[in-house]
């Protein structure tokens, strides 16, 4: 099963992989590709929860809705965390004991990357 996983990720040309054992190296070398392979699936996950709750979000600037999604990310925790959910069920299992140990720190990064994902990609939440 581990290498079936492994095997889906995309690769991320521009990141130099690290095999320290740190956090950055995980980072690059885990979350990134995964992030990369949910693309998708954070797509139209974040776009269902603008559309139940927010219905205004489409007529608001790029500015604003950038705003919108960082604030909702950040302050909506269930949203959240169902996010997180979305990129650790990838995860292999050597990858959950390195997320366990560094757990705060990696949901901080998992939810920066995707925020900045979120923002790169309005156009594809915009209905």
């Amino acid at each position: 099963m581990t290498q079936s996983k492994l095997s889906i990720r995309p690769k991320i040309d521009s990141i130099t992989p690290l095999n320290d054992g740190s956090i950055e190296a995980f980072q690059n070398g885990t979350l990134r590709q995964v992030i990369k392979l949910q693309h998708d699936v954070l797509m139209i996950f974040l776009k269902s929860s603008i559309t139940k709750n927010k219905g205004y979000f489409n007529d608001l600037k790029d500015v604003k809705k950038k705003e919108f999604i960082t604030n909702e990310i950040r302050k909506n925790i269930p949203l959240r965390n169902q996010i997180i959910g979305i990129i650790i069920g990838l995860f292999t299992s050597d990858e959950m004991n390195s997320y366990l140990k560094w757990k705060n720190d990696i949901d901080r990064r998992i939810t920066n990357i995707c925020i900045e994902r979120y923002h790169n990609s309005l156009s594809e939440l915009t209905h």
